[in-house]
């Protein structure tokens, strides 16, 4: 049965657990905490836990030592919990389909995907788990909707944050496991049963403003027209070179190339999107309202003719975080 976060949550904290429970998506957070969630919580005492509790991780493992566990009766305790993490490494895990056909009642095995990875939909393994078990797809949360997640975050953590500390915190920290880190700083900190607000003042204290970015957020602030946020992480490049990446022109131009696919494709819908490699959410979004099809074609020439200088091809010497700073600027612009 597919459950949301809410719902997964609410049965964990009751203990009604079912055979089997997959745990996967594109925010690696959620997925992270409801597995340690189940894991601390699982049991009313350390005796029961010590004999009725493995932990494998996907790398270290086969299905065939994981089924065996699984298939074991629990002493003295009314159930076994098996957790595979990092299982989008388990080798063969199609194998564990002979088992979660027919799971062990007494038994609850959880199955913990991280990076962004996915079970194959289509598989046996797939449909046995949503025939049998609790199945949480973690979605992807964009930009626009981070504030609402940090507000939660905070609130579990019995702390206020209002929304201009909640953009301050995504601006400069980041993903939603780096901010909960830091939240934890500063939980830490306030007294036990106390509820403390978060000011500016007090998140540049204890977690401060720095933070790093990757390629992919550059990606997203370049093709929203986030003119701050793009010039920021320009800047970071600029002050650590190092992390400018060579590749990075590609990707660029990869995403423009899929924005120009959402303008030609006579059927915008997002299944047949998705089905030519197009991310719908984004690109279906940002191709109506932020880049005319004249302008992506400039802007792949554009990218084309920096990414040979940056190999030096045009007889260029800047380095690599300047022609990129250039080139976003070119693009913001045009």
């Amino acid at each position: 049965m597919k459950v949301t976060y809410d719902v997964l949550l609410n049965l964990i904290n009751q203990k009604k657990y079912q055979p089997l429970i997959l745990l996967q998506g594109e925010e690696p957070y959620y997925v992270d905490k409801l597995t340690h969630l189940i894991q601390d919580t699982f049991f009313e005492d350390e005796a029961m836990r010590d004999f009725n509790f493995n932990l494998f991780y996907g790398l270290d493992t086969t299905p065939q030592a994981v089924a065996a566990a699984a298939r074991q009766y629990p002493m003295m305790a009314p159930l076994r919990l098996v957790i595979v993490r990092e299982a989008q490494h388990l080798k063969k895990i199609e194998d564990l389909s002979a088992y979660a056909k027919s799971p062990q009642p007494q038994t609850v095995l959880v199955l913990s995907f991280m990076e962004g990875e996915k079970l194959n939909g289509k598989t046996s393994l797939s449909r046995q788990i949503q025939e049998n078990g609790l199945f949480f797809d973690s979605p992807k949360i964009y930009e626009n909707k981070m504030a609402e997640h940090v507000k939660r975050m905070a609130d579990e953590k019995n702390l206020i944050i209002h929304e201009r500390e909640a953009q301050l915190l995504i601006a400069n920290v980041g993903d939603l496991t780096r901010i909960s880190n830091e939240l934890n700083k500063i939980s830490a900190l306030t007294p036990k049963g106390q509820c403390q607000e978060l000011t500016k003042e007090l998140i540049e204290k204890h977690i401060g403003i720095s933070r790093e970015f990757n390629i992919y957020e550059l990606q997203t602030a370049v093709l929203s027209r986030n003119y701050d946020k793009a010039y920021a992480i320009c800047e970071y490049y600029v002050n650590n070179p190092h992390k400018c990446l060579p590749g990075y022109f590609n990707i660029l131009h990869a995403a423009f190339f899929q924005l120009m696919k959402c303008y030609y494709s006579a059927d915008k819908s997002e299944m047949y999107l998705k089905s030519i490699g197009v991310h719908w959410k984004e690109y279906g979004f940002y191709s109506n309202s932020r880049y005319s099809i004249n302008g992506i074609r400039n802007i792949l020439h554009l990218i084309n003719q920096y990414s040979v200088d940056d190999k030096g091809g045009r007889g260029y010497t800047t380095d690599r975080p300047q022609l990129l700073k250039e080139l976003v600027v070119k693009i913001l612009h045009s």
